[in-house]
């Protein structure tokens, strides 16, 4: 089972690196620092986790296996969900983008709770990944999609919404390019 484990941690480590490494080269604007700087924290975290897998396989003892291979999974999990989520809108960015992050900016901005929360834009359905410990992220049609076809200007024709939580109560802020409201 060691072997097992020190190898899939030697897996996660070189995973984590080239991840950290991508997010490092991408360029990205400037609406997407405090998002690239979360997501690289958790990184970095994922990272520091991994090493002290490897720490604890060293030192050979059986009875800690189980609880090795449970933070293993843990890590796995977490990079899968960064893999599969969070590094998109760092990888992928557009200068199309830029209209929209401002605009989500904005709608941040407007409350005092979550003025300092961190977020990012993939292609992909409509959606919103709202999370309290880690940065929300927006999914919507990017170019080429339908119904839009020509650019992500469509992101001002379409529905935006924009998730917050307060007081432990979600808020989604619904905007089309002809009305504005708040639904609770």
């Amino acid at each position: 089972m060691r072997e097992a484990l020190y190898a899939s941690n030697e897996d996660l480590l070189h995973q984590l690196a080239t991840l950290q490494r991508l997010f490092g080269d991408a360029k990205i604007p400037p609406e997407l620092s405090g998002y690239r700087s979360d997501i690289e924290g958790v990184c970095e975290r994922l990272r520091r986790q991994v090493q002290r897998n490897l720490k604890d396989l060293s030192y050979d003892l059986p009875d800690t296996f189980e609880n090795i291979l449970r933070q293993t999974q843990n890590v796995m999990r977490e990079l899968e969900l960064v893999n599969s989520h969070y590094a998109g809108p760092i990888l992928r960015s557009l200068s199309e983008d830029r209209l929209a992050l401002v605009i989500l900016r904005w709608l941040h901005d407007e409350h005092p709770k979550a003025r300092d929360w961190p977020f990012g834009l993939s292609d992909g359905n409509f959606a919103i990944y709202p999370h309290l410990d880690l940065p929300s992220f927006f999914s919507c049609p990017g170019p080429g999609s339908e119904p839009c076809s020509t650019s992500r200007s469509c992101f001002m024709n379409s529905v935006i919404s924009f998730t917050r939580c307060i007081n432990r109560k979600w808020m989604i802020w619904s905007v089309s390019s002809s009305r504005w409201s708040l639904t609770c």
